[in-house]
C-alpha cells in the first residue's frame, strides 16, 4: 500500500530503487576505484623515486625531459618487521602539513639555470596520510640536475630542527586525471541517486486526475 501525504501522490518506489542502485552500483565503485588509484598509484610513484634523501639536504640525479614532483616522503620498504622502534619509524617516514608549507627548494638544471618552488605556493597539494606531501613540481631539461631543500623557519616552536624524508619522482598526469575524474564521478552519481530518492519521496507530486 502506497503512503501519501495531503497534496502529494504515493511514494514512487521505482525512483527510490533507481536512486539507491545508482549510489550502490556506480557512485560506490567510483569511490573505491579512486581510493585504489590514489593509494596504489602513489605507492608505485614513491617506490620508483628518481632520488631520495633527507631535507634539509641535496639530491642529485639525471633528469629526462619529463615532469617531476618534489615530495616529503621516503620510499616504502613494505617491511613492518624491520627492527625499527616506533620513534625511529616515525622519524624515518612521518611528515606534517606544516613541513611542506615551510619547505623551500631550488632546482638546478643541466645548463646551470635555477628555479625555486615553495610548499606554501602550490596550485594543488597532494598528500597521503602522514607519509607523503608534495612541495612542488618542475620540468626536467635532460641531464644532470639537482634539488636543494631547506625549511623556513629551520626549527619548530620548541627549537627542534625540522628534518623530513625527501624525494623526487616522476609526475603521472594520467593517474592524476583518472583519480580526480573518479572522485568527481562519486559526487555526480551520488547526487543523481539522492535526487532520484528525493524525487520519489519528498518531492513527489500528486498524479493528475
Amino acid at each position: 500500500m502506497n503512503a501519501a501525504s495531503p497534496g502529494k501522490g504515493p511514494i514512487r518506489w521505482l525512483r527510490i530503487a533507481g536512486g539507491i542502485a545508482v549510489i550502490l552500483f556506480i557512485a560506490v565503485p567510483c569511490l573505491l576505484g579512486a581510493i585504489v588509484l590514489a593509494v596504489g598509484g602513489n605507492y608505485q610513484l614513491r617506490a620508483n623515486a628518481l632520488s631520495e634523501g633527507r631535507a634539509p639536504g641535496h639530491l642529485s640525479f639525471d633528469a629526462e625531459r619529463e615532469r617531476y614532483v618534489i615530495a616529503l616522503s621516503a620510499k616504502p620498504d613494505g617491511n613492518l618487521f624491520d627492527g625499527l622502534s616506533r620513534t625511529e619509524r616515525r622519524r624515518k617516514y612521518r611528515v606534517r602539513d606544516s613541513d611542506a608549507s615551510e619547505a623551500r627548494c631550488t632546482i638546478t638544471h643541466p645548463d646551470g639555470s635555477t628555479e625555486s618552488v615553495r610548499g606554501d605556493r602550490q596550485t594543488v597539494r597532494e598528500s597521503v596520510g602522514n607519509v607523503y606531501i608534495t612541495v612542488g613540481e618542475f620540468d626536467g631539461r635532460g641531464g644532470p640536475s639537482a634539488v636543494d631543500c631547506r625549511f623556513d623557519p629551520p626549527k619548530d616552536l620548541l627549537g627542534t630542527p625540522t628534518e623530513t624524508p625527501l624525494m623526487v619522482h616522476e609526475a603521472n598526469a594520467t593517474l592524476r586525471y583518472l583519480t580526480w575524474g573518479l572522485f568527481v564521478g562519486v559526487f555526480v552519481f551520488a547526487g543523481i541517486g539522492t535526487l532520484l530518492i528525493l524525487w520519489g519521496t519528498v518531492w513527489r507530486r500528486a498524479r493528475s486526475a
